[in-house]
């Protein structure tokens, strides 16, 4: 018999499904023989199987792609390796190994966020220190274990969610170590009392990114307001504050109030039960309220904005048939049609719940154009990165003054076991 001739061969490899270039290299099949039962040598057949470019890619996708992810699970890996490394060297640290740069970046309620060094290594991080006695007279206590708990279980970090790294017990305070530099809070950026449509966009998207990664994790936030989230030295939104987050992992619903009255969705106003989607009716909020420089909801009356009327607000927006938000006449149409998906009253229909979760929010016509991979890097620039840079460096120049506050004598079965911040396996 004669050798059948083959055709040109196509381009083979990864290199032909990477870059459809011709291959660099040759295999070949040596022909075995062997006696067959009539004791006559024959030659072995060879059977040749191939797949071709395009049937790889409809079955498994561009290799390119495959390669990304795996790269991508790499480093997520080795991340989570360092941290949890870090934690492990953090965990035999004191608080007199860092010394407090210049004064406090964010004062709430309960709680102080200072720039610290380690005093060996150079290192800089975020104090959170929560006063106790702001604590217990707040009544968060329960809230504030749980917060520790919850960020303790974290072994990464990320562009928008910082990692916390070791926990604090020094007398009338309760402290966190965060490894980012916070700057302020979102609040101090507003120029005139509001924010420009590109600035809001880029932080719409930076606190977006931060729940879809809390919400993979089957975490609810609800904390999303101007006064609770902090930016950091590069301008960008890191959410800090978890005073109100829960872990969702073993409850289906959450039925507790917390938060700003006029931030609350229509089923946390009702009490019936809420989940993580009320986390993107938030976002909605947070976006008119960055926008117009008024909380809405509101009439700029105190006596017409308590509670109650703020939730009947709420309440008869979600009644609506269909429901219509009181935008300003000159607020844009495009904006408006991406708060009212935000703003729907039922939270199985709201966008970033829906469908295709909260990919179908990075899709929106009012977002056409951003660019997405280059905020989750990091190496998008911030509408505020100059401001935030120089906060962040005048803090490093200056001398921290002692964090005081007169003693606790009060109950502390509360934050028992608080510097046993734990490493996540």
């Amino acid at each position: 018999s004669h050798p059948t001739a083959l055709p040109p061969p196509p381009p083979s490899g990864e290199r032909a499904l990477l870059f459809n270039n011709a291959r660099a290299a040759n295999v070949v099949a040596q022909t075995l023989k062997g006696k067959a039962q009539d004791g006559k040598e024959h030659a072995t057949k060879l059977k040749c199987l191939y797949i071709s470019k395009d049937a790889f890619e409809e079955v498994l996708g561009p290799l390119q792609a495959i390669i990304d992810e795996d790269r991508k699970w790499r480093e997520k890996v080795a991340e989570a390796q360092r941290n949890r490394e870090d934690k492990e060297k953090l965990s035999n640290c004191k608080l007199g190994d860092f010394a407090v740069q210049g004064g406090a970046l964010v004062s709430a309620a309960t709680f102080q966020l200072h720039l610290v060094k380690n005093a060996s290594t150079g290192a800089e991080y975020t104090l959170k220190s929560l006063s106790k006695q702001a604590v217990v007279d707040k009544k968060q206590t329960q809230r504030v274990a749980a917060e520790k708990a919850l960020l303790a279980s974290f072994d990464e970090g990320s562009t928008h969610v910082p990692l916390a790294v070791t926990s604090f017990d020094s007398g009338p305070y309760l402290h966190l170590l965060f490894k980012t530099r916070a700057t302020c809070e979102l609040s101090e950026l507003m120029e005139d009392g509001k924010i420009a449509e590109g600035a809001a966009k880029f932080y719409v998207a930076c606190v977006a990114s931060g729940l879809a990664e809390l919400h993979a994790k089957n975490v609810a936030y609800r904390n999303v307001s101007l006064d609770a989230l902090t930016v950091d030295e590069r301008g960008y939104v890191v959410l800090m504050d978890f005073c109100f987050a829960e872990n969702m992992n073993t409850v289906a619903r959450l039925t507790d109030y917390c938060g700003l009255p006029y931030y609350l969705s229509p089923e946390q106003v009702s009490g019936q039960g809420h989940d993580k989607s009320c986390d993107w009716w938030q976002l909605g909020i947070l976006l008119m309220e960055m926008m117009t420089g008024t909380p809405p909801w509101t009439t700029g009356d105190p006596a017409q904005d308590s509670e109650v009327n703020i939730f009947a607000r709420i309440t008869s927006y979600a009644q609506a048939k269909p429901p219509k938000f009181p935008y300003p006449a000159e607020f844009p149409g495009a904006t408006a049609e991406f708060v009212d998906n935000l703003l729907e009253p039922n939270p199985t229909k709201r966008m970033g719940a829906r469908g295709a979760g909260w990919e179908e929010i990075k899709m929106q016509p009012w977002f056409a154009g951003f660019n997405w991979q280059g905020l989750a890097t990091g190496s998008l620039l911030s509408p505020f990165e100059p401001v935030c840079r120089a906060k962040a460096e005048k803090a490093a120049k200056e001398k921290g003054a002692e964090i005081t506050e007169a003693a606790y004598k009060g109950d502390a079965s509360w934050y028992e076991g608080w510097s046993a911040f734990g490493i996540a396996k």
